[in-house]
Order: structure tokens, then sequence, then C-alpha cells
């Protein structure tokens, strides 16, 4: 497994599943248009490690599973239809086959990603699942009484029902999918009902879900062996290890048993942390760490200072390289397929390309999963259009901005 794990990964990139559950209503429902939603603009850039999420919703799956918790739902007032179900009945498959077929005839790994706690569906209604209709004492709320923090439609991990159920589906896709590695995404997304409504979360709470994400792992492991290649594990979580605690991910301890293999750090819900801080708490525990770079959702008003642009993109690669990453995660970046072929997996290759670097590339979250602590924590202080700092007198104000360049040499 050591040998495997030190294969270098230097660009992985995230396919969010919007290819089958978000289809153009008009558009011919084929294989080869699925594939060229998002999946066929890879070919020929440089990418290492395919993540495909079948997770949408409420832990609803687009996969055939054998649970019957499927997301089948369209989004047809934003003239997108899901097809899934097409897929299956004219084509004998569904999206997480094709995502595993296209990765092995590409010669891309292939890792499953497994969304912690979806809760699109709290402003989509048409997306909540049978499942939470039929179990509202398993969520964090509901839409007349929504928690401070978090969504409401979001599942409280301390119900044992929902942990059982995430755990089916993850070792369902080990058995069925062979992936190279599962990847669980926590993406700042509330995970106990006592987290959203203000207060933290429980050592038993805590306690649990460690011991959900372990038996996975075990599970994982057992199924490597059985087929002589380990299954690599990777979670991307919150930039800071304060952050994490906050919302019942005990990453100290799951890093110590070395429940996962690669850290993926940071979300286009919020840069809390410095990258060079968490590439020293993944060295320390043995490891790989990939920044996330997003697109962001921060207003692009004046134009100097939009975010989503190949020189804002390349200047956040840049300095997740420099801050001493394996390599980078891109999440959200199929949505600017122009920008691939100026994506490098060698560093120094960016050297000349234009960048721009900003103190707060990605604005925090506005309904944060989580009660910020008293006294900032530790965390990085924020500065963008929408939350301006005002000067007066000679007080001072001091910001951390991560750059890329040597600009010494």
């Amino acid at each position: 497994k050591a040998e495997w794990l030190a294969k270098p990964r230097r660009v992985i990139i995230d396919d969010d599943g919007c290819d089958a559950t978000t289809f153009p209503e008009k558009k011919e429902q084929s294989i080869g248009n699925f594939y060229a939603q998002m999946l066929g603009s890879m070919v020929g850039n440089e990418f290492d490690v395919l993540t495909y999420c079948p997770c949408t919703t409420g832990l609803a799956v687009a996969n055939r599973t054998k649970t019957g918790h499927r997301a089948l739902a369209s989004l047809v007032d934003l003239h997108y239809t899901n097809i899934p179900e097409v897929l299956d009945r004219e084509f004998g498959t569904d999206p997480l086959r094709l995502a595993h077929d296209f990765a092995r005839s590409n010669g891309y790994e292939f890792v499953i990603n497994m969304r912690a706690n979806d809760a699109h569906d709290a402003f989509y209604p048409v997306m909540l699942s049978d499942y939470k209709r039929s179990h509202p004492e398993f969520l964090v709320g509901t839409s007349d009484r929504r928690p401070p923090f978090g969504e409401w439609s979001a599942f409280d991990f301390a119900v044992p029902e929902v942990r059982e159920l995430f755990k089916t589906l993850v070792c369902e896709w080990i058995d069925d999918y062979d992936p190279d590695g599962i990847m669980i995404d926590f993406h700042s997304h509330c995970l106990f009902k006592s987290v959203a409504w203000g207060g933290r979360p429980s050592q038993s709470e805590t306690d649990a879900y460690t011991d959900m994400v372990r038996g996975i792992r075990d599970y994982a492991e057992r199924a490597g062996r059985r087929r002589r290649r380990p299954i690599l594990f990777q979670f991307r979580i919150p930039d800071s290890i304060p952050l994490c605690r906050l919302m019942g991910i005990d990453i100290v301890r799951w890093a110590d048993e070395r429940l996962f293999d690669l850290c993926i750090a940071g979300s286009d819900g919020g840069h809390y942390g410095l990258w060079r801080d968490m590439a020293d708490f993944c060295r320390g525990k043995g490891l790989k760490f990939y920044p996330s770079v997003d697109i962001s959702w921060m207003k692009p008003s004046p134009e100097l200072f939009r975010r989503n642009c190949p020189e804002g993109f390349t200047g956040q690669i840049a300095a997740a390289f420099a801050s001493g990453a394996d390599g980078i995660y891109l999440f959200n970046m199929f949505y600017a397929k122009g920008y691939f072929p100026r994506i490098r997996r060698d560093p120094a290759a960016l050297a000349t390309y234009d960048k721009r670097y900003f103190v707060t590339a990605h604005a925090p979250r506005r309904v944060s999963a989580f009660q910020p602590p008293e006294g900032g924590d530790g965390l990085r202080a924020a500065l963008y259009p929408e939350y301006p700092l005002v000067l007066s007198g000679r007080e001072k104000h001091d910001y951390a901005i991560e750059v890329g360049d040597d600009f010494a040499a």
C-alpha cells in the first residue's frame, strides 16, 4: 500500500454528477451526450485522477442501488432533466458505471465521491427524497422550524439509521464499481442537530461518527486485500483543525488511526486557515495534502477583483503548490472547462503565467454549518468586496496573502 500511496497524483478533478442529474432538457439523452456534458473535456489535458459524485441530496444516489434510495427527481423548472432511469432502461448502465468506464479507458485513477450531508433540497424542494419525507425525525430541522446554522434538511448523524444508510451505500460502491479510492466530502456541511442549533458536538456523537468512518475503512481494507490492490481514502475537510472539531470531525484522531490517506483541504465555502499549516499537519501525520481549488461564488465587481478567470485560477493553483502540497484538487471546475488546457502538473511550468492573488478567494458561507468560535480561534481574517475594511486613525490590520511566486528571484 505504501508504494501505491507514493504514486504521484498531481491533479485531481471532481465531477459533481450534474452531467446526469441536471441534464439539459432539450438535448438527446444518450451516452455520447452524457460524456460531452463534462467528462469528455478531460481528454488531452493534464489530469491524473477523476472523482465522481453519484450522491445528491439526502444520500440519494444516481447509480443503481439495492437500498432503493435513488435520486430521480428533475429540476424541470430550470430546464434540466434527470437521466439515470433512461440510462438504465435504454442502455443498461448508470452514471457511476459510465464514469468508471471513462476513467479506465483514458488512463485516470477512479475515485467515488460521497458527499457527507448535501442539503440542496432545502432550497430545491423537488429534490427532497422519499426517505427524508418518511423520516422527518432524522433531520436537523423542518422547513417551518429552521436551525440557525446549516440547512434544515440535513441529516442528523447522531441517528443510527442515518449512519447505517451512509455506510451501506459506500460499501455497495466498493463491491460493485471497483474504485481505486473512496472520497468523503464534508465540504462544510452540518452533521449533527446539536451543532445546527448552536451547540457543540458531544463526545458520544463524535465517537459514533468516527466509528462509522472506521467501519467503512475496515470494509475497504478487506476488499482491497481480496482484489490485491488497495483502496485509498481521501477526505475533503475545512482547512482548519478547530473548525473540523466544531463540526464533529475528529480529524486528528482519524489521522492517527490512518482512517484516510489523502487530505483535501478547503472549499468554495471559505478558506479559513493557511495552506502551509495544513501541509505541515499532513506531513506530520504521513498524509498526502491537496488544497481544494474551486469556482468562487464571490461577486465579480469590479472586473479587477474577478476571481473566476484564468489568472485567478492559476494564482490559486500556484499558491497551493507553493504551500508544499502533493497536488491540487479541482472542484466545480467542469463549469470552467475552457481553463483545462492551462492546467499543469509541474508547478515550475506556471512561473510565466499571469496570476491574480487575493487575501480572500472564497467568501465564507452565509449559512454557516456551525456557530463560529469566539475570538477567531486562530482563523485567518477575511477581506473581500462584500466584506470591506474601513480604515480610520492609526489602527493596524494584518492579513495573509498566499502566493506561488518567488518575488525575490
